[in-house]
């Protein structure tokens, strides 16, 4: 079998971005590669409400994945691990 080829970049200095609606809503959907894989997105957060971000797993998947909110100086700001239920994960 062909390992499948990564969806999303694993570095901070190549994150791809995300376009917020107006409303402060994306959805991202993508594929863990590896049991080790990392992927890295963008956005920049509205200064003036929280953000909510929230990782769900396919209810067939046994994929226990994590959070973290990194400044674009790669400090980390938050994370989670499992709060979403299950193994997803859940921020605000």
């Amino acid at each position: 079998l062909a390992k499948a080829e990564d969806d999303l970049p694993n570095r901070l200095e190549d994150a791809r971005s995300l376009s917020l609606s107006t409303t402060g809503i994306t959805t991202h959907l993508g594929s863990v590669d590896a049991t080790d894989d990392v992927d890295v997105l963008r956005f920049m957060a509205p200064s003036n409400r929280p953000i909510t971000i929230a990782l769900n797993a396919l209810v067939s998947s046994s994929l226990d994945a994590a959070v973290e909110i990194r400044s674009a100086h790669d400090e980390l700001i938050a994370a989670d691990d499992n709060r979403g239920g299950g193994g997803d994960s859940y921020l605000t």
